[in-house]
């Protein structure tokens, strides 16, 4: 995909194969950084949380007509240009049982042969990039994501609350319900 950025006004610039041009997420990703903003500083300067700003780069949620303007206004982006872009169609997590290989979204996590704390902190690790969240932001898991990976994981490992709290930077409160909906989603 040939991209081109220009500082000043943001224009953007694809030539994909598909001819819908740059995902309006990737657009809302590449202007909070073009600008050097952290996703908590956007987030805030847009009026959304940190988790809704990331589901919006990450082509999860698409921004109404009213969020558009802000956040086009906030990055300094033509509106205009963006209402034509095809919106991202999210990506559903899968298992591929022949590779032990977790798909999120593009991005593939090799689950064969590791342990707990080894899958937890590879889809961590992916999920963050995925998300633009910093190492030290906790990774919320959604129910798509707990119906591919609670499959996956051990849960006769004593440390499994332990590594849920370790690489997804949970609290104590938030690994309980955790384990519990991936409970459920293995029964």
């Amino acid at each position: 995909m040939d991209q081109t950025i220009e500082t000043g006004e943001f224009v953007a610039h694809s030539q994909a194969a598909s001819g819908n041009g740059i995902p309006l997420s990737e657009i809302w990703w590449v202007a909070r950084r073009r600008l050097g903003w952290s996703i908590d500083f956007a987030a805030r300067e847009i009026g959304v949380s940190t988790l809704h700003l990331d589901y919006l780069e990450s082509g999860i949620r698409t921004p109404g007509p009213e969020l558009m303007d802000r956040m086009a206004a906030a990055y300094g982006v033509e509106v205009d240009r963006l209402e034509a872009r095809v919106r991202n169609e999210r990506i559903p997590p899968r298992y591929d049982s022949d590779t032990g290989t977790v798909w999120l979204g593009w991005l593939p996590v090799v689950t064969k042969g590791f342990d707990n704390g080894q899958i937890l902190n590879a889809v961590a690790a992916t999920i963050r990039t995925m998300r633009s969240l910093e190492d030290d932001q906790p990774v919320f898991l959604r129910d798509a994501d707990l119906e591919i990976l609670a499959p996956l994981l051990d849960f006769e490992d004593r440390q499994l609350g332990q590594r849920l709290a370790t690489f997804l930077r949970l609290a104590d409160e938030e690994v309980e319900e955790l384990v519990e909906r991936m409970e459920q989603a293995v029964r």
